[in-house]
């Protein structure tokens, strides 16, 4: 007999999320050119997340963004790839760390 097969979504197709306050990507890696979610799990946030100003840095799209809680994501799209991590801005939430850094690959595994 053959093991039965999972229906549920595997952890490759599942949408990379970026925690605004830590910077710690979950169901990563994040590639250039493709979706992620900024999300936040303090109750009633509201907080607004940006690339840095320098033309060259605009890594994420759309920005500014806003997230709100509920329902503390909001969907966006890597645009430069920056494998040792780019800096974003943050207005209305604490961000732990100083200033965390979201690495964003050039191309899929």
């Amino acid at each position: 007999m053959s093991k039965s097969k999972s229906k549920g979504k595997s952890p490759a197709t599942l949408t990379p999320q970026v925690n605004i306050s830590t910077g710690v990507v979950t169901n990563g890696p994040i590639y250039i050119n493709g979706p992620f979610q900024w999300v936040s799990a303090s109750p009633n946030d509201v907080c607004t997340v940006s690339t840095p100003a320098a033309p060259n840095q605009q890594w994420f799209s759309p920005s500014p963004v806003t997230v709100r809680t509920p329902p503390g994501y909001a969907a966006v799209t890597a645009k430069l790839a920056n494998p040792a991590g780019w800096s974003y801005g943050v207005t209305g939430c604490n961000v732990q760390g100083g200033n965390p850094r979201v690495p964003v690959n050039s191309g899929r595994p």
